[in-house]
């Protein structure tokens, strides 16, 4: 195993694809090691390992996170290419953890997409008029969020 390689002795455990994300044409594509890493927070654990599966199908490295809490905690560990980031969670919301990682990364508040079930929600109007990111409406459809996702990350080399 070389140092710029090592990626290469690893076993990529892998199972066949099965079921709605099968039927969607999803495969693990383990041929090279990710070259992208995707954060993803939500409240809602079903719905964040859905999300979490979908990433890893596509071939990137993902984190997850239950709150933007401790979404900004796995950012103060990680750089991540992509964060996709749900507005409604207790603790802190969406709202606040773009608001927080803006003031700190600039740069990296551009790389956010945002989930929400709230869309026309007051609460969120003035919010969402205003920053520049993709927003995803739940619920939205595993092309859409494919197609967001590799918007974001760019091609593969």
């Amino acid at each position: 195993m070389t140092d710029a390689e090592p990626w290469q002795e690893r076993t990529w455990p892998v199972a066949a694809p099965s079921g709605p994300l099968a039927r969607a044409g999803l495969r693990m594509d383990r041929t090279n090691p990710p070259e992208h890493r995707v954060l993803v927070i939500d409240d809602d654990d079903e719905l964040r390992a859905l999300v979490v599966r979908v990433v890893e199908q596509a071939g990137y490295a993902v984190d997850s996170a239950s709150d933007g809490q401790a979404g900004l905690e796995r950012l103060a560990e990680q750089t991540y290419d992509v964060i996709v980031c749900d507005l409604r969670m207790p603790r802190m919301d969406g709202v606040a953890f773009y608001r927080e990682v803006e003031r700190r990364v600039p740069a990296v508040a551009r790389r956010v997409v945002l989930m929400t079930g709230h869309l026309k929600a007051e609460e969120y109007m003035d919010f969402l008029r205003g920053v520049r990111v993709p927003v995803l409406n739940k619920p939205f459809t595993l092309d859409e969020f494919r197609s967001t996702l590799a918007r974001m990350v760019g091609p593969r080399r």
